[in-house]
């Protein structure tokens, strides 16, 4: 393709394009809370295991272990927009995947569903009452939970890039797994980029900057505490943000040629350099704030505006990867056919409603969290 994404294609398909891109990135922000929550807490619930008396309960693990599972949800939601989207563009291909991986396709949704109700029993006072040693290994059970789902889609992903071929071979080999070496590069790259965002939501509380999306700290928590846990913030994100570049760069030059030389053309080499001038401006504001007070408002959007830019430049780059994969030309029939059905105002309407009421539920949360001096 020698135009940038998503220009120069009809309009049901280039806006199609856009949406998917658009809602999938909200639905990445959330779920990189999720994912690198439930990371961060497995990790310090296993290191505080090891201590001969156990530390008290760090801000940020409070906070993580009391926004996760609303932030689960709002994955989830977030999720349906895309996942229409994608049958719309790719409607033969992600069928195909889907029936060919079977019911262990289907299996996500009960390890959702158990990984939902975990993230409540970390909340209950049971499980506070029973020994040390079961918290982290709940935890790693959640975290197992979402890196399965992970890898599941980034698996039906690359099955719904294959060519007719192939599926064939697997469906009359019955094969229940669809093995390739991107799968573990490609989740490397997701969790690496999840902590990213984790840090830049947590910068917020730390700072006690009220936002949409989580509860401001008590500002009768130790100070001291809360310089380590920025320290830890920062080396999280710098680690994740050298890891992310690494590994993207890697994964790159492991692309066939004509891959490579699609996906670095005009199809979305201006978005590969917004992304690199994202982590660039990321790693700039984390050298900057160097302690909570720090953290200015107008740093702190900055930071989060570089965090969107960057989970979108991705996005962008991993469809162009698909596009490179995909004759295009010959889905455009179907994008005008289904664009003809109707039904864009009431998606808005909803869309917007949704929107609006999300937003509501998180500030009277907030508000009522700041009224119990709750974290």
């Amino acid at each position: 393709m020698d135009v940038t994404f998503p220009f120069g294609l009809p309009w049901p398909t280039a806006t199609y394009l856009s949406l998917y891109v658009a809602t999938l990135t909200l639905h990445m922000l959330l779920m990189h809370y999720v994912l690198a929550g439930a990371a961060w807490l497995t990790g310090s619930s296993l290191v505080n295991l090891r201590r001969s008396k156990p530390a008290q309960q760090t801000t940020i693990a409070k906070a993580l272990q009391d926004w996760l599972p609303f932030a689960l949800g709002g994955a989830i939601t977030a999720g349906v927009a895309p996942l229409l989207f994608v049958q719309i563009l790719y409607q033969r291909e992600f069928y195909t995947a889907n029936l060919l991986l079977s019911h262990r396709w289907m299996s996500i949704l009960p390890i959702l569903i158990l990984a939902f109700y975990l993230l409540y029993l970390q909340k209950s006072t049971w499980l506070n009452h029973r020994a040390a040693v079961l918290k982290p290994w709940v935890w790693l059970l959640i975290t197992s939970c979402f890196l399965f789902v992970g890898y599941s889609w980034t698996e039906n992903h690359l099955l719904s890039l294959q060519k007719q071929d192939s599926w064939t071979t697997f469906f009359a080999e019955r094969r229940y797994f669809f093995a390739r070496w991107e799968i573990p590069l490609r989740l490397a790259i997701w969790l690496a980029s999840a902590f990213t965002t984790l840090a830049a939501v947590l910068a917020w509380q730390l700072c006690n900057v009220p936002t949409p999306e989580v509860a401001p700290i008590s500002k009768s928590s130790d100070q001291r505490d809360f310089t380590s846990e920025w320290r830890g913030l920062r080396t999280a994100s710098f680690l994740a943000i050298g890891l992310s570049m690494g590994l993207s760069l890697g994964y790159f030059f492991t692309m066939t040629l004509e891959t490579r030389t699609i996906v670095a053309g005009p199809l979305a080499w201006p978005y590969i350099l917004l992304t690199v001038a994202a982590w660039g401006t990321q790693i700039w504001i984390w050298w900057r704030m160097t302690a909570p007070k720090h953290g200015t408002s107008r740093m702190l959007l900055a930071l989060s505006a570089a965090v969107v830019v960057t989970t979108l430049g991705m996005n962008v780059i991993r469809e162009a990867i698909r596009l490179a994969e995909v004759d295009l030309a010959t889905l455009f029939p179907r994008h005008a056919d289904a664009a003809n059905v109707g039904g864009a105002g009431v998606f808005l309407f909803f869309l917007i409603l949704n929107a609006g009421v999300m937003v509501w539920v998180v500030r009277q949360v907030v508000l009522h969290l700041n009224a119990n001096g709750d974290h």
